[in-house]
């Protein structure tokens, strides 16, 4: 299936365990991989995005397509995608520690692009999680961490991002930054409220009956 826009399939592999640096001991899979008559074979490990490894993404380039092979962490389908369109981030005057940052996104039908916006331009603060209704739940999504600026001279730049112009944008990008996104799914926060309120309704009017 050729796409005209950065596209996601995800497939189930088995893994083994090899001896990494220092004699740890971690996971990799070989994988054979064909694109448009092109044929490789390649060690892949579990993306890990505090390192710049070459064998954590790998690109084969086809004739009209790229293909992005990566290997991530257990996955949930939670009904609904993100998509990051902007991210801010400002710092403490005169030094380069993070004061602020938010992200600003749109909940959409899939996690893969382009999909229909279910809710845009929301933004997510360090102060200011969003709500979402997702497969019957309701989600509290919190900015969790990021990660950046990765500027063309970073290795990490390139491990992530392969110069073509995303859709919407009119040329590469220069600059780029992984936001990362805690999700909060809680059923019984109502209950947990009643119940606070249930327990200072209840101590005030202890309080009042003993005064």
């Amino acid at each position: 299936e050729v796409q005209d826009v950065p596209g996601m399939r995800i497939v189930p592999i088995s893994a083994g365990r090899m001896t990494g640096g220092q004699g740890k001991q971690e996971q990799r899979v070989k994988l054979n991989v064909s694109l448009d008559g092109k044929e490789e074979t390649f060690w892949l490990r579990i993306l890990n995005s505090t390192v710049s490894d070459s064998d954590q993404i790998h690109f084969i380039y086809g004739k009209d397509r790229t293909a992005v092979i990566q290997w991530n962490y257990a996955q949930i389908d939670l009904g609904f995608g993100i998509f990051l369109k902007q991210f801010d981030m400002r710092t403490e005057p005169g030094s380069k520690t993070a004061s602020h940052y938010a992200s600003v996104v749109d909940f959409v039908e899939s996690s893969t692009a382009p999909s229909t916006s279910l809710a845009e331009d929301v933004t997510i603060s360090m102060n200011q999680p969003a709500s979402f209704q997702g497969k019957g739940r309701k989600y509290r999504i919190y900015q969790s961490s990021f990660q950046g600026p990765y500027h063309p001279n970073d290795p990490w730049f390139y491990e992530m991002y392969d110069g073509k112009v995303f859709p919407g944008e009119t040329k590469p990008r220069e600059d780029m930054f992984l936001s990362t996104f805690s999700i909060n799914d809680d059923p019984g926060r109502g209950l947990k409220y009643l119940g606070c309120f249930l327990t200072i309704f209840g101590a005030t009017l202890f309080i009042r009956r003993f005064k």
